[in-house]
């Protein structure tokens, strides 16, 4: 369970982007898993399944995680009690990312994730050569102290 939501996670996070609740959007996106949930059920599953899950290695208390058959519902709400099926789920989750890793240029690249990458890897890069410098600086200045 904790991969099939790290997937959605990751895949929302280059097609919606935004802070990580707002990934999970990526559940009702048509060209993606398309279940078409209500606003509160994929907040259930981020609260309920992903957090405690990832957090506290649980559930929240109205969640059941089910095996289930390839042909049932992958969520479903009850009053009291919410249900992941991990067979649809797995199910869905391939051809997700089989989509997904085949447009790597026009989604990666063109996301918010990718561009903040780069701003920090230019960053970074900026730093080293910051740093490169100012070694080699002290080493001229250790050299002519000699």
């Amino acid at each position: 369970a904790i991969l099939l939501l790290s997937i959605a996670d990751s895949i929302g996070s280059y097609v919606i982007g935004g802070k990580t609740k707002k990934h999970f959007d990526i559940l009702n996106n048509s060209d993606y898993y398309n279940l078409k949930l209500k606003d509160y059920e994929v907040s259930e599953i981020y609260d309920l399944f992903r957090n405690y899950l990832t957090h506290n290695s649980g559930l929240g208390v109205s969640a059941e995680l089910a095996i289930e058959s390839i042909n049932s519902q992958v969520y479903t709400s009850y009053p009291k009690k919410s249900k992941l099926a991990l067979i649809p789920f797995l199910k869905i989750s391939k051809t997700v990312v089989e989509k997904f890793i085949n447009q790597p240029d026009s989604i990666i690249k063109g996301s918010k994730v990718y561009q903040e990458f780069l701003i920090e890897a230019t960053a970074d890069e900026n730093k080293w050569e910051n740093i490169d410098k100012k070694l080699e600086e002290d080493e001229k200045k250790r050299q002519e102290e000699y």
